[in-house]
């Protein structure tokens, strides 16, 4: 079962480095993998609709601003906005903890913060080279390591979005979506 220990401990082979036993350790290696974990796993969550990750809510209304903007408070597991299930064609931004929005009603998609037993593998390698891309350079010093380890993630995050946009363009076939009609010439 993937739970942080394992992911840092990938980061740090990646990294060519030694492994934690916990991390919880107060070791330097494990300070420095708490340091970087939660931005580093926010960042991957936040970059793509990880389709494992995604979750609908309806959203109570929060505030009406001036004209017809209303505020609903986004969830607190909120990563990444998809889009409104009710109405697609609303005007919207995030503000704070907010989504506001044209809206009468939202049902919000979006991309939640999942515990780490959940995640697939592959999103765990993604998270995995993210770490070590951030921790390269506290732990190895170099450059050039902490360069190659930045290539490395982004190599892994094309892979695993390559390879999900392939499971999502049969995932998502709804024949009465017009553009996929016209995508697939029907």
């Amino acid at each position: 079962m993937t739970d942080r220990t394992a992911v840092c401990n990938q980061a740090l082979a990646l990294l060519g480095q030694g492994l934690i036993a916990s991390f919880e350790d107060e070791t330097q290696k494990a300070g420095q993998c708490r340091a970087f974990y939660d931005s580093s796993v926010d960042a991957v969550f936040e970059c793509f609709p990880w389709p494992f990750a995604i979750k609908r809510k309806a959203l109570a209304k929060d505030a009406d601003y001036p004209g017809v903007w209303s505020a609903y408070k986004l969830p607190t597991d909120y990563r990444y906005f998809v889009r409104n299930a009710v109405d697609r064609e609303s005007d919207y931004l995030i503000e704070g903890r907010n989504l506001v929005t044209t809206a009468r009603s939202v049902t919000l998609v979006y991309v939640s913060r999942v515990s780490e037993g959940l995640w697939p593998g592959q999103f765990t390698e993604v998270v995995a080279a993210r770490l070590a891309a951030n921790l390269a350079y506290p732990v190895t010093e170099s450059n050039t390591k902490a360069a190659n380890m930045y290539a490395a993630y982004k190599d892994r995050l094309r892979d695993a979005k390559t390879t999900l946009g392939i499971h999502r363009e049969v995932e998502d076939y709804d024949p009465s979506d017009l553009a996929y009609a016209h995508r697939a010439g029907v």
